[in-house]
């Protein structure tokens, strides 16, 4: 214990004596901890931290799948809940719900519009939740006609000033009474459903899957595993029970179930791209280790004299090592509490900056933080990067001769052959290190490019949209809801600055809402083999607001009404599917098979195809009904385009429905491009960061080749001087240095492809448009590499010419 403090004071002095060296060397590793510091709490948050149930790896989700059709973690029917809870013997519970519920709240202030979720009376009881407040809900209570309701922790707090008397109290959901009986936990976490979805803030117990139509699948189910029960063992039954669903009921042919654990499910979005970020900062702190290394290699060299008289007077080979390796570890342990500091900050930035719909996305982000796991892994990536970038120049001076080192050379003798190749190899995985981080960012740059031009199908700019809940029993009926509608158009198409306004079921980009449909050629498909399509429900104006380009015949107008003839707009996709080689105007189609009153509606008009859920998912068949039409309609967007900034009309636009209704909420208020732009995000987000992690490997990378051959020309002046007495140019001697570091820069690009080859894998499931092995992304990205790298040769390079052959030889 003597001997490490007496070299920690002895390392504390001679840092002391270089502060300049210090200030360099634990700044670069600031940067290095507080990158990893900071991901790792995100990861820690986010893909590390179980869900707050009780044991919450028992916990697994069904989805339906049809391999067939090439439909994978479908929602599921409520005849497949049933049949699944009656047969199997692999769950100890099970429980359904219906995601996706939206509700007016009202009642209790201001009428707003809430995210909700009716379950079977079992989902709090299965995933183990005992409510903060009052209860969760009995067996009894699972009715359609249940008027009970339990709220989130958020909701309470908001509406009811966490007042503990809110239960037993009512609300009004969607204008008809709920009774309060309980409040969920702070930390409940909504993870067992899809994150994509909303965060339910009410949950509601009138859901019975048996009276429901059997085939919509729209719904979730959760199970616990029985002790003793694998994943696999589960996932067999399950199949095994689905194929007899298939043979009792013919029209689930081809449909199986697919078992995941909740907490894999919950971050199977976000998991790919924290880890690429997790590669990309590992390696930055490996460059940051690799310029320290040299950074000390050179430090210790000039230090040659000082430890062979140490060793000549008495001190072990063994007590050397250890008071070397004892600076690079105190370098590292100011480096990790600088770094510390910076990642409390950069955490909470990281967080605060994340769009709010990325947040819910990633469940826990939002919690992230440098807690004590994060701290321990912080002060572990201190210790590891202290002896990686201290080890190596301990070993390699440990083994210099002491009657060399000794000798009253000049700088040349200063430098052995094993210092020399080791500050090359250090410079060397710099550059390769540096060029798989560019590469990365490269190969999203591209991707992003790509993104922002590919065509959806929409023209996403000028258009404000808004959501409209018509959920109150005022609206119950389908034609006070058509005529409400029928009132707002008109006063929205009029307004100054509005070019034109329309309504739908769905804008583009936010999923997919399928309904099968058969057409009077094909009026009895097989089994299993019904089409479907995505089922939208517009108004008029709908393709000149969002200028979706009809192709063929007429769009929908005021003409299209209740008594009317039943028409129906189909996309160019479904007029291929449906009608290869014809013309598909005047053709007549049949939506949603199972309602037996669905009438056959005549196609007027081919409009072309939208990529309705976003890039990745590709172009699928498109329905488009009139409003006037339809009776399964209760939320509708609105759709304004603008001549100007279309945030500017916002005021006017609830104004006019507040004229006519003055209690209904107006949510979601967002731009389309805000829309289009959301599925992109995460992309976005690790491009910026890649992007930023590239920078700082390129600087340090940069630096380290400048400090490399800085060295090279003090050690070689004598060398220069005599070559330049001897007649060689200027030009001669930059080449000379130069040439030496394009070699180096060669290698490592030569290294850094192979790497980043392996890196582009990980990044695959972040790509779009661009192969991981994109030639054009490797070739720009090495030649501005190799660029930068013989530019932070060029300032070594000159000074080296510009020595004077006089000076050079005086000390010979």
């Amino acid at each position: 214990m003597n001997g490490i403090l007496q070299d920690l004071r002895y390392a504390a002095r001679q840092l002391r004596k270089s502060p300049g060296f210090a200030v360099v060397a634990v700044l670069t590793l600031a940067v290095g901890i507080a990158a990893n510091t900071t991901i790792f709490s995100v990861i820690d948050a986010v893909l590390l931290k179980r869900l707050p149930f009780p044991q919450a790896d028992r916990l697994v989700t069904l989805w339906g799948v049809n391999p067939s059709r090439g439909w994978a973690d479908n929602p599921i029917s409520p005849r497949w809940f049933v049949e699944w809870q009656r047969q199997n013997h692999v769950f100890s519970d099970m429980a359904s719900f219906q995601p996706m519920i939206s509700f007016n709240l009202s009642g209790t202030g201001m009428p707003e519009e809430v995210a909700g979720e009716a379950t079977t009376p079992n989902l709090l009881t299965l995933l183990g939740v005992r409510p903060e407040l009052g209860r969760g809900f009995m067996v009894e209570e699972g009715k359609p006609d249940s008027r009970v309701a339990v709220l989130s922790h958020g909701l309470w707090q908001r509406k009811f000033g966490s007042d503990r008397h809110a239960i037993g109290k009512q609300i009004l959901l969607n204008g008809e009474p709920y009774t309060i009986v309980g409040v969920l936990p702070a930390n409940f976490s909504h993870s067992y459903t899809s994150p994509f979805l909303p965060s339910p803030q009410v949950w509601v117990a009138g859901f019975d899957p048996n009276a429901i139509t059997w085939d919509d699948k729209s719904y979730g189910a959760i199970a616990r595993l029985k002790p003793g029960v694998n994943l696999e063992q589960a996932q067999s039954e399950m199949a095994t029970i689905a194929r007899r669903i298939e043979q009792q009921y013919p029209e689930d042919k081809g449909w199986g179930v697919a078992l995941y654990k909740a907490q894999e499910k919950s971050v199977e979005y976000t998991r790919p791209a924290l880890l690429v970020l997790w590669v990309a900062v590992s390696l930055v702190l490996l460059i940051a280790c690799a310029n320290l290394a040299s950074l000390l290699l050179a430090r210790t060299e000039g230090r040659s004299r000082e430890l062979a008289v140490r060793v000549a007077l008495g001190a072990s080979q063994t007590r050397l090592l250890c008071q070397l390796l004892t600076e690079s570890l105190l370098l590292s342990g100011l480096g990790a509490g600088a770094g510390l500091l910076l990642a409390v900050w950069t955490t909470k930035t990281a967080v605060a900056a994340t769009p709010s719909f990325l947040l819910q996305a990633m469940p826990g982000l939002q919690d992230a933080e440098v807690n004590g796991q994060v701290l321990g892994y912080c002060l572990l990536a201190a210790m590891i990067t202290g002896l990686l970038f201290g080890l190596a120049p301990a070993l390699g001076r440990s083994r210099a001769s002491i009657n060399e080192s000794l000798k009253e050379h000049g700088a040349s003798s200063t430098q052995s052959p094993q210092s020399h190749r080791l500050r090359g190899f250090l410079v060397v995985s710099e550059f390769a290190l540096a060029l798989v981080l560019l590469v990365g960012a490269g190969l999203m740059i591209r991707t992003l490019a790509v993104l922002s031009k590919l065509n959806l199908g929409f023209d996403r700019s000028h258009v404000l949209t808004m959501k409209l809940p018509l959920l109150d029993v005022k609206f119950q009926s389908t034609s006070r809801r058509i005529e409400f509608l029928r009132q707002l158009l008109p006063r929205l198409n009029a307004l100054p600055g509005v070019q034109s306004a329309t309504l739908t079921r769905g804008l583009p980009i936010e999923g997919w809402s399928g309904w099968n449909y058969i057409t009077e050629d094909n009026a009895n498909p097989p089994p299993g083999e019904v089409p479907d399509a995505n089922y939208n429900i517009i108004g008029p104006q709908y393709f000149q607001t969002l200028a979706v380009p009809l192709l063929k015949g007429r769009p929908i107008t005021e003409a299209d009404t209740q008594t009317s003839l039943p028409v129906v707009i189909v996309s160019e996709q479904l007029a291929r599917q449906s009608w290869p080689a014809q013309n598909p105007l005047g053709k007549r189609l049949k939506v949603n098979t199972g309602e037996k009153t669905a009438p056959w509606r005549v196609v007027v008009g081919v409009s072309g195809n939208v990529m309705a859920q976003g890039p990745d998912s590709g172009v699928h068949p498109e329905l488009y009904i009139p409003y006037t039409q339809a009776h399964w309609f209760v939320r509708v967007s609105l759709a304004i385009r603008t001549q100007a900034d279309p945030t500017a009309v916002t005021a006017v636009v609830r104004n006019e429905i507040n004229g006519l209704d003055k209690d209904l909420p107006v949510s979601n208020i967002k731009t389309l491009a805000q829309i289009a732009g959301e599925p992109i995000a995460q992309r976005k987000m690790v491009m910026i960061m890649l992007l930023g992690f590239a920078i700082v490997a390129v600087v340090l990378a940069a630096a380290g080749v400048y400090s490399l051959m800085s060295y090279v020309v003090v050690l070689r002046t004598r060398e220069i001087g005599l070559r330049m007495a001897l007649g060689a140019q200027r030009a001669q001697v930059m080449g000379m240095i130069l040439s030496r570091g394009a070699r180096l820069a060669s290698i490592g690009a030569a290294v850094g492809i192979i790497g980043a080859f392996g890196l582009s894998r990980f990044l695959v499931s972040q790509l779009y448009g661009v192969p991981p092995t994109d030639f054009t992304t490797f070739m720009l990205v090495t030649l501005v590499l190799m660029a930068t790298m013989i530019l932070a040769c060029c300032v070594p390079a000159r000074r080296a010419a510009k020595v004077d052959p006089m000076v050079a030889l005086r000390y010979v």
